[in-house]
């Protein structure tokens, strides 16, 4: 049985991007569809709001305090939480499509962005790409044909990086090369059929194995590098969106929903999506984010 905990005083329309900052002890998040930037004291789950100009998919460590690296609908900006507002564009030339926006992103332990793309007005749309960006500006798409992107993720040995077409219910694995940046040979590590649920955000615990939110499952589940499912986490929200292991010792367990995309009476069955979820009983713990490298 799921051990759950909910956060009441924080309700998104589209929670997602959840980051550990272990430094500043802080969960960070964003709100799509709101266009909010979020700051979360998990001790007692009092939270700060930034207005973003745009849809803000996702937010990233630095190496600076205080400065994040944030996904905007037309591109990669820092944004400093010590001044009243302060944002800073970096790059706008991908997705460099008014009818896409950014969605998701990781780095690796060089501090390269790995970032993906999706039709904002037609999610099935096959638009979706995968791109790197790093500190030199230099940007690159390596792949393309998605739906909604999500993940991207590495793996703990850095030897391959995980990606979700999500409305496709496929997570791909391709190899991956720290020293040049580059993925190769594609391969289909997971599929789900619709009444499955659909992959989302994506966690690795310290044991290598993945954790993945499931959007329309109300779930997070947990897969072994062999593609083995260890066991399903049940959330009570329908449209689970990303995961994510935070605390000082890194063993509290967090998870984002959203409120959209429901019927009426779905909403109404289901009155805490959109909140912020911690399961209790998980028996693991994760890993920090490596952070930006901005020079």
């Amino acid at each position: 049985m799921t051990l759950l905990k909910v956060v009441q005083n924080i309700k998104c329309k589209l929670g997602e991007g959840l980051l550990w900052d272990d430094k500043n002890c802080v969960l960070l998040m964003s709100d799509i569809e709101n266009n909010k930037l979020i700051e979360i004291d998990i001790n007692d789950f009092s939270f700060c709001a930034w207005d973003m100009p745009e849809p803000i998919s996702w937010v990233l460590l630095t190496e600076c305090e205080g400065i994040y690296t944030v996904g905007l609908k037309s591109g990669i900006a820092l944004v400093d939480t010590n001044s009243l507002f302060n944002l800073r564009w970096l790059n706008r030339d991908f997705p460099n499509n008014p009818q896409c926006r950014l969605n998701d992103a990781c780095t690796d332990s060089t501090g390269r962005i790995w970032y993906g793309s999706m039709n904002y007005h037609n999610e099935r749309s096959m638009d979706g790409k995968l791109a790197s960006f790093t500190a030199g500006h230099r940007l690159k798409v390596h792949d393309e044909g998605f739906t909604v992107t999500n993940g991207p993720l590495i793996s703990p040995d850095s030897k391959y990086l995980y990606f979700s077409d999500t409305l496709n219910g496929i997570v791909y694995r391709y190899s991956f090369s720290l020293t040049s940046g580059e993925v190769a040979n594609r391969r289909t590590f997971l599929t789900f059929k619709e009444d499955q649920g659909l992959p989302d955000g994506m966690c690795f615990d310290i044991e290598g194995n993945l954790w993945i939110a499931m959007w329309g499952a109300a779930k997070v589940i947990k897969f072994s590098t062999a593609g083995e499912l260890l066991c399903e986490f049940g959330i009570s929200a329908p449209n689970v969106t990303n995961v994510c292991f935070c605390g000082i010792g890194l063993d509290r367990l967090f998870v984002s929903t959203a409120s959209i995309g429901m019927s009426k009476a779905t909403a109404k069955k289901h009155p805490q999506s959109g909140r912020l979820f911690e399961i209790m009983n998980h028996g693991t713990r994760g890993f920090t984010s490596c952070p930006v490298k901005l020079s």
